[in-house]
């Protein structure tokens, strides 16, 4: 079993990227803060960039595999707007629990829902060599938060396929439809 230590300090991106490793065969670990040598900067113009800033700045005591990634919201109706700044564009306005109600009264009376969920992931091998993979599900905002099976911008996130949002639906569904489980697929397909 692979273990790959998973940069970043959002406990439920830890925990869904533990859930989606598991059926590769793959363990997922927070990276310790003594391996950071500063905080990263996302200033990139790239999802990509922003992932290797990250990468850049975890000096393991060992080699290991090191995992990090950047992700964001896309919106049709907002098209420079979030994207790779989804969370520092946020945080101007709310705290990360209150986003989803945020954008729902941003948006309140828009026709224009279309909306894509990316991640990208940039791994270090223990060798130094380095792999990256992207993974998009694209759909619209719901009017409403729906769903308690996962959190963040799943609950708002609707999927007219499955005519629900992924919070609705139960994590072995959301598993081939997931954003972050699309790239760790794409990754491992790498390796």
């Amino acid at each position: 079993m692979a273990t790959f230590w998973f940069a970043s300090h959002n406990a439920n991106k830890l925990a869904q990227l533990q859930n989606w490793a598991t059926p590769l065969g793959w363990t997922i670990k927070a990276v310790p803060a003594a391996w950071y040598t500063q905080q990263p900067v996302e200033n990139g113009q790239t999802y990509l960039a922003n992932a290797q800033a990250k990468l850049a700045v975890i000096q393991p005591p060992a080699p290991v595999a090191v995992l990090t990634d950047d992700s964001g919201l896309e919106l049709a109706v907002w098209p420079s707007r979030l994207g790779i700044h989804t969370r520092r564009e946020l945080d101007r306005y709310a705290p990360p629990l209150s986003w989803n109600a945020y954008l729902l009264k941003q948006l309140q009376g828009e026709v224009r829902r279309e909306a894509t969920m990316v991640t990208t992931l940039a791994l270090r091998l223990p060798d130094g060599r380095e792999r990256s993979a992207v993974g998009r599900v694209t759909g619209t905002l719901a009017t409403e938060e729906l769903g308690d099976q996962s959190r963040g911008f799943d609950r708002i996130f609707w999927l007219p396929e499955q005519q629900a949002t992924l919070a609705q639906l139960p994590l072995a569904q959301q598993r081939p439809l997931n954003q972050r489980s699309r790239a760790l697929q794409q990754l491992a397909k790498q390796l």
